[in-house]
């Protein structure tokens, strides 16, 4: 009797297979020839094996490809192995490892993919492709990733596109801007009303101090107020109904200005009068007594420049007639009779009595 063992590595561990042969009345050991020579038992139906049959010297043994075993009642079928149940696998668990003939695979969560070699898992970069279906910004995460907006902005119920935010409608208790407020996609815009104008930061809003510049278009005075301004007066005039120009106001047109005599009304002004008889008489007056100076001026100088012409006119008759009479001039010395006057004439040097 000779007993034949066979030792093979099958995934990681060892298989003993052993086969035994019962001697006959032959001359020669079993598994030989009557000659003995070996015979070849896999050239004969793969020597019964499943898998693969390996002759030996007067005899043979039946192999398992990997991730097979041999079967241990008849040594000659395989018996798949399962690698996932026994942990002769690589995946990152047992319960990713998915167990198949002759084989196993390993699956990945998601957000992970298998590696080249198919058995470890990695990160999946979803923003790498087609932005990870994101509408603005693809953020990848360990096993995931995440979809933000930009500014402006707010991420949608999928998770991926972005919607504009209305700035100007968040609720009555947020006033983005101090007045007015402008939604505009991604922004908004802030504006004041008028009156007023709208500070550096592109948010709050100042007064407006009208009166500065041209005094607000007013006649008289400029009063600044906040958001606005007011044209005033003043006294002894009325706003007129633009609001910026001022008219003179006539008292004497209200209880003749509460004058026991004459109301003589001026601008801006009024005055009582007890001589004048009637208000026009004393807006004539008014504007003719500066005429009437004028006029009473230039007759004067029209009267003193007559009568210096006539005086020199009559000057030159009296040189003409030899007669002496000159009434600017006096000799030096004087006659005693003081009612009289000693004249000279160009004429006739001898001195000649007047009385």
């Amino acid at each position: 009797m000779r007993q034949l063992w066979c030792l093979r590595a099958l995934a990681g561990f060892a298989v003993l297979i052993s086969v035994v042969s019962t001697a006959t009345g032959s001359s020669c050991m079993p598994g030989f020839n009557p000659d003995c020579t070996d015979i070849n038992e896999c050239a004969t139906n793969n020597g019964g094996c499943q898998h693969t049959c390996t002759n030996t010297n007067g005899s043979y043994y039946c192999s398992c490809n990997y991730g097979y075993m041999i079967d241990s009642s008849d040594h000659h079928h395989c018996n798949d192995v399962d690698e996932c149940s026994m942990g002769y696998h690589s995946c990152d668990s047992s319960d990713r490892c998915i167990n198949v003939n002759g084989t196993y695979n390993c699956s990945c969560l998601p957000g992970y993919h298998i590696t080249d070699n198919g058995k470890s898992c990695v990160d999946s970069n979803e923003c790498n492709t087609n932005n990870g279906g994101c509408d603005h910004i693809c953020i990848n995460a360990d096993g995931s990733y995440q979809c933000l907006c930009g500014t402006g902005f707010d991420i949608g119920s999928d998770g991926r596109n972005c919607y504009d935010k209305d700035e100007c409608n968040l609720g009555d208790t947020v006033n983005i801007c101090a007045q007015n407020c402008l939604n505009i996609i991604g922004s908004f815009l802030c504006s004041c009303r008028t009156g007023y104008q709208l500070d550096n930061n592109g948010i709050t809003c100042s007064d407006i101090n009208e009166c500065l510049v041209n005094n607000g278009g007013c006649d008289h005075k400029c009063r600044n107020e906040i958001g606005s301004y007011t044209c005033e007066c003043n006294s002894g005039y009325m706003l007129n109904s633009n609001q910026h120009g001022c008219s003179d106001v006539n008292e004497c047109e209200l209880n003749n200005g509460n004058c026991t005599e004459m109301c003589v009304n001026t601008p801006g002004n009024f005055t009582c009068s007890l001589y004048v008889t009637t208000t026009t008489d004393l807006t004539l007056l008014y504007y003719i007594l500066p005429i009437s100076v004028v006029i009473i001026g230039i007759l004067l100088v029209i009267i003193i420049v007559l009568l210096v012409v006539n005086k020199r006119r009559k000057m030159q008759e009296y040189e003409a007639t030899g007669e002496n009479f000159n009434n600017d001039k006096t000799l030096s010395g004087e006659i005693a009779n003081p009612t009289k006057s000693v004249y000279y004439n160009s004429k006739h040097p001898q001195a000649t009595l007047v009385s």
